[in-house]
């Protein structure tokens, strides 16, 4: 059980690296964009990509990676 959980574990982090390198891509675009007072609907659409990646990125790690973790040492997820 321990082999699958670990061959589980490990693709989960390739699955957040993925995840990552595009969040990084949303932020460089991000960031040359800046900050200013008014957006148009390009650069909104670039934000927009930037928060969901960030939240897809997010529950990677929280609801895959940590979690098979998790089970992997035993522990209790719960606190």
């Amino acid at each position: 059980m321990t082999n699958k959980l670990t061959e589980q574990l490990n693709f989960n982090f390739a699955t957040l690296d993925k995840s990552i390198e595009m969040l990084k891509y949303s932020n460089a675009k991000a960031k040359i964009i800046g900050l200013k007072n008014n957006y148009d609907m390009e650069e909104l659409e670039v934000f927009e990509s930037l928060a969901g990646r960030f939240a897809r990125s997010s529950d990677i790690l929280t609801q895959k990676v940590l979690k098979t973790l998790f089970i992997i040492l035993q522990e209790d997820a719960r606190y």
